[in-house]
């Protein structure tokens, strides 16, 4: 599956070393090895319920494994991360550290803030030294949204078939997890794929492309339905004023697709309200307070209290914060911050919230970099807008489905200042 070519000049930072694509990076074993690890670990990183050695999600750990064969190969590219993404890993492994010492489990703390730093440098790390040439980015793409899309197809058949995963489950609020542990998790992902794939509906791609984005789209957005989550819906929302403002859709082939699309949601809402679920409007009615009839279905309150403890909490011990782990920072009941910076400036003081920070810029640096050219580009850009805006209402400031955005946006950026 290949993105409709443009007539441009060849871009020298995608050939494999001295350029030499059949001799060196192109043919490398090693290599080739590690991409055959890549691709499946980006899918299955959406999968949060499949675990490998001592608990580990198995995405990581063969991701970590196609890491460890671009560590060892001698012809991987001669590729630098960018100069802002280093300080801001210095600046985690700074911050964590210093939080850890303060921990009610320093060494929890600690493996909280690896899994941080591993997603934050190693990942663009392993894309950049893997990623040699366009065919192998539009592949590591379309495994990453695939995955997600299979993790919203989990709770589809959780609609259709009832509880058949074991480790998900059918909340009593009519919200489903997918192949997650909560519905906030399959929110997160489903809104940064169909985010991505309705990028793609806008672009010029080949008609298998569009075919599959469209499956992608139809899939995430069911997904992000059932997870009952208003801080998806908002995720969705930004994306589609991204793309608007940008003048990435077009009118004619986005009316289509909102015809099928209300159609597709309609019968899925009315299938969950035979379960008892709200649809999408009663749940924005109840999260925000409106026709609340208990104080604990005002869950947009309970946040706003959260963000304010939050401040508080940061006012009282800036520098160090409270250590990385969720017992380090409950604020309120069994909750914490649902805001991603906050949540960093929190568990992991001032050093982690810029590390945090810094490089979420520099993806963001990305989304307002225009690439007509490149579709990919449009698609990434979209997914990292969905994730910033799911995450000011979200917790978890090491959550995948929000650091895989920024890491490719990383990419193609790096990649379109070589060009």
């Amino acid at each position: 599956m290949s993105i409709q070519q443009t007539n441009r000049p060849p871009d020298p930072a995608w050939q494999p070393l001295d350029q030499t694509p059949d001799r060196a990076a192109g043919q490398d074993g090693l290599l080739a090895t590690g991409r055959a690890l890549l691709y499946p670990g980006l899918a299955l990183t959406s999968l949060l319920l499949l675990r490998g050695p001592g608990g580990l999600p198995i995405g990581d750990v063969m991701m970590a494994g196609a890491g460890f064969c671009a560590l060892l190969s001698m012809n991987r590219p001669n590729r630098r991360l960018p100069p802002l993404l280093l300080v801001a890993g210095a600046l985690l492994i700074v911050g964590v550290a210093i939080a850890s010492s303060v921990s009610l489990d320093p060494k929890g703390s600690l493996s909280i803030g690896a899994r941080l730093i591993y997603m934050v440098v190693i990942v663009p790390w392993i894309l950049l030294m893997l990623l040699t040439e366009q065919r192998h980015v539009t592949r590591a793409v379309l495994w990453w949204l695939g995955g997600a899309a299979l993790c919203s197809l989990g709770a589809i058949a959780q609609l259709v078939l009832g509880d058949v995963i074991p480790g998900g489950q059918i909340r009593v609020d009519g919200r489903f997890t997918g192949i997650t542990t909560h519905p906030n998790d399959l929110a997160g992902i489903s809104v940064m794929a169909a985010a991505a794939a309705l990028a793609a509906l806008g672009g010029n791609v080949s008609t298998r492309f569009r075919n599959c984005a469209l499956i992608i789209l139809g899939i995430s957005t069911v997904g992000l339905v059932l997870s009952g989550s208003v801080s998806g819906f908002m995720g969705l929302a930004a994306a589609v004023i991204f793309l608007f403002v940008r003048g990435a859709i077009r009118v004619g082939r986005a009316t289509i697709v909102a015809a099928v699309g209300t159609v597709v949601v309609g019968y899925v809402v009315s299938q969950m309200e035979g379960l008892g679920a709200l649809n999408p409007i009663e749940r924005l009615m109840r999260t925000t307070g409106f026709v609340a009839t208990r104080s604990e279905y005002d869950t947009a309150g309970t946040r706003m209290e959260l963000a304010r403890r939050a401040i508080d909490a940061i006012q009282e011990s800036p520098i160090t914060g409270y250590g990385m782990l969720i017992k380090d920072n409950v604020l309120m009941k069994s909750f914490t911050v649902h805001n991603n910076f906050l949540g960093a400036w929190t568990s992991g003081g001032l050093f982690v919230f810029l590390g945090v920070v810094i490089a979420t810029l520099i993806a963001v640096r990305c989304c307002l970099h225009r690439d007509k050219t490149d579709p990919l580009h449009s698609m990434v850009a979209t997914s990292v807008v969905a994730a910033i805006v799911f995450a000011q209402t979200a917790p978890g400031i090491y959550n995948r489905y929000y650091w895989l955005p920024v890491a490719f946006a990383i990419f193609l950026l790096w990649r379109s200042k070589r060009c």
